[in-house]
């Protein structure tokens, strides 16, 4: 029987493999693989810097009504 796993660990993820036998009705540690992965898991991005927002342009008064077009 064979069992393979992994630990994900940053920056380098663990892989093993352990290999069991049976020996008198009973499983067996056999072998043992440990290997170092790739750079995966990758961590997530660090989110962008946030700007500081645009300062709104406040009027003094209520909202000015849309003028009417001149009758015809």
């Amino acid at each position: 029987m064979r069992m393979a796993g992994f630990f994900p660990s940053v920056p380098t993820q663990v892989n093993f493999e352990l290999a069991y036998a049976p020996v008198n009705g009973q499983w067996r540690l056999f072998g043992l693989s440990v290997n170092l992965g790739s750079s995966a898991p990758v961590p997530p991005p660090a989110p962008p810097p946030r700007a500081a927002p645009a300062p709104s342009a406040k009027s003094g008064g209520p909202a000015a009504a849309p003028k009417a077009a001149p009758p015809r």
